[in-house]
């Protein structure tokens, strides 16, 4: 039950992601939320793995269920893998450095190493190398696995805090980088530090069960208060920066924007609706509409998205 609640809480978080950066496209949104659709992924996961070694094991013989198990476990690592990658993703977007290329090669590099050694771990589990063996112990305990994973993340994240956000020529997305950046590590060592006490010291079933839910419930709040307290303003007064520059009147003035439509534009920057923008205004919705219709034609653009993003990207080759 407490998986499944999780997951729609999760599920929802990544809605939620999704329409924020539906208003503002930055690159680095789009990668949380990557990421936590990936911790979507992991707790369904986990879900189907308890399920499976609670009520399906007796309905399988030794040889089916060690191969469904090492399945389930394999899935679980190279999505673990794949959520490492998106960290340092996700890290690189705030610098707007984005090697999209680099980061697939590394990927696939990574999934199929934790494939050749989980292949090697199931067909020969008596191999002589101690290295192989070493690994194989690693990656068949998934606690120990996530353990690991947990700390390279965590350490990606320090590299980014002692050395990569130095040098920011936006000090407003240096703030928003270094308090995500803060919100994850203090995700991560209050998880470590209730790991460590539940390895401690004995509890009974009920608090141990409130301790790991609320160490996987972190990973979802987190995002949820770095969004709320720290991105929004902050993309709110990118927007209205955006709207009162020269380079805006620019575009204007490129793409033959009418007053109303300037205006219309501007509200949209700011995230409102129609209906938000019809009150405004003091226009109809067909009204509304009908501009919309106008200035999505006289920008090339189809979607609001596109409209926002366009915006941004002349604000970003701007600055460059």
């Amino acid at each position: 039950m407490s998986y499944i609640l999780l997951i729609l809480a999760a599920t929802w978080l990544v809605i939620y992601l999704h329409n924020e950066f539906v208003k503002a496209p930055y690159h680095y949104l789009k990668a949380i939320r990557n990421y936590n659709i990936c911790i979507v992924i992991l707790f369904a996961l986990r879900l189907v793995f308890f399920y499976f070694r609670t009520n399906l094991l007796e309905d399988f013989n030794p040889d089916s269920e060690q191969v469904i198990v090492s399945l389930i476990q394999l899935s679980l690592s190279v999505l673990m893998i794949v959520m490492v990658v998106l960290m340092l993703l996700i890290l690189l977007s705030f610098r707007s450095i984005i090697p999209r290329l680099v980061i697939r090669i590394l990927l696939i590099i990574l999934i199929l190493a934790v494939g050749f050694f989980y292949g090697v771990s199931i067909f020969f589990p008596e191999a002589d190398s101690k290295l192989l063996q070493g690994i194989s112990q690693i990656l068949n305990n998934s606690f120990v696995f996530n353990l690991v994973i947990h700390n390279l993340e965590f350490l990606l994240v320090i590299c980014f805090l002692l050395f990569w956000k130095k040098n920011f020529k936006d000090r407003g997305r240096r703030r928003i980088s270094v308090l995500f950046s803060w919100t994850y590590i203090i995700c991560n060592c209050v998880s470590l530090a209730v790991l460590f006490l539940m390895m401690k010291v004995q509890m009974g079933q009920v608090f141990t069960w409130s301790l790991k839910v609320m160490v996987m419930a972190l990973f979802i709040l987190a995002p949820v208060i770095w969004m709320r307290i720290v991105f929004i303003p902050y993309s709110r007064s990118m927007l209205k920066m955006i709207n009162r520059s020269g380079e805006m009147q620019a575009l204007y003035l490129r793409y033959n924007i009418t007053n109303r439509e300037a205006e219309i534009i501007e509200l949209i920057m700011e995230g409102k609706g129609n209906h938000e923008i019809k009150d405004k205004l003091f226009i109809s919705y067909h009204t509304v509409k009908n501009h919309l219709s106008n200035i999505f034609r006289k920008l090339g653009v189809s979607s609001r998205h596109q409209l926002v993003h366009l915006f941004i990207s002349n604000q970003n080759q701007t600055e460059k």
